[in-house]
């Protein structure tokens, strides 16, 4: 026995595996037995309306399970496991879901953690490191092949040291030479100035006595180290005839020495940064009034000595 066709459920099925909370009410058929009234004989014909309280036709933003072509390249995928298996219909509606999602939880980017405010020049950074090189290749040379071949020839044993000796000289002045050049020096910031450029440049114009410096200088062997110091653990050498030039030192050069790492004990930096195509990475501006600070920085120290040895004095002769 079949059902009358009133209570047939002619609805087309959703396209998307929604509840069905967001489609239209649910409509009764029409049955084909139906006529129009008398009433309605000398009107113009109107649709038929079988719902148990008519409703009005209006355009509604809601799903009425309309098939609708959606090109798949114009939604943006969501962040899905690439091991997990779905079906071009049921990742196409988890896109849908979640690429309307508030972007208030990511965290906000910084922008830097330090600055680059002084560069050697690439030009001599590349002519230090071929250098350094070099000077290894030759000791090398010298030591594998020179001089055992002179040895297996016969000569001398005070002459077969010289010249194995001879083979070491240009390393240890190339190394004695370049050893105090600082390559670059970064500006680490805190965290206060990294939300943005604003607030980085605004610290770096007027930095304070415990802002910290990463120095960078080559090794022997041509490879890059880092020494971490601050403003106030650097203070400017006194002008004079020097070998080789350095016109910076450490304060607590025989504090780090003991606890065992190798730091060199004075540098060199020029009074101007590399700029342009010699130069990478680095913010212009910021190194002219970071040297003056540095070259300040004894002026007050011997100023504080002074003061603070006047002021003993004057103590010890109160008290007598």
């Amino acid at each position: 026995m079949s059902l009358p066709s009133f209570l047939i459920d002619r609805r087309p099925k959703p396209r998307w595996p929604y509840d069905g909370a967001l489609t239209r009410p649910s409509k009764l058929s029409q049955s084909p037995s139906s006529s129009p009234t008398p009433s309605q004989a000398g009107q113009p014909p109107q649709e038929q309306s079988t719902e148990l309280v008519p409703e009005k036709k209006e355009e509604r933003g809601l799903d009425t399970g309309r098939r609708v072509p959606v090109p798949l390249r114009v939604i943006p995928k969501a962040d899905l496991n690439h091991n997990l298996k779905l079906s071009p219909r049921e990742r196409l509606h988890i896109e849908v879901l979640t690429r309307q999602l508030p972007k208030n939880n990511q965290e906000k980017k910084l922008y830097r953690e330090r600055l680059q405010v002084y560069h050697l020049g690439s030009l001599k950074e590349r002519s230090m490191a071929f250098l350094k090189v070099a000077a290894i290749a030759s000791a090398a040379l010298t030591t594998f092949v020179v001089a055992p071949a002179f040895l297996k020839a016969g000569s001398a044993l005070w002459y077969v040291a010289t010249m194995w000796g001879t083979g070491f000289v240009p390393g240890v002045a190339i190394n004695y030479w370049t050893k105090p050049y600082v390559t670059r020096i970064f500006l680490e910031l805190p965290p206060k100035a990294r939300q943005s450029s604003k607030a980085a440049m605004e610290y770096a114009s007027n930095l304070p006595r415990d802002a910290d410096l990463d120095i960078r200088y080559m090794k022997p062997w041509a490879l890059e180290s880092s020494l971490k110091a601050r403003i106030s653990e650097l203070e400017p050498v006194k002008s004079g005839f020097k070998l080789p030039a350095v016109n910076l030192k450490l304060v607590d050069y025989k504090s780090r020495k003991e606890s065992g790492s190798f730091v060199p004990k004075a540098f060199w930096v020029d009074k101007k940064s590399a700029t342009g195509k010699l130069s990478k990475d680095t913010i212009p501006g910021l190194w002219d009034s970071l040297y003056k600070q540095l070259m300040r920085s004894s002026e007050d120290a011997t100023a504080t000595k002074w003061k603070k040895a006047a002021t003993k004095q004057l103590n010890t002769a109160v008290a007598s």
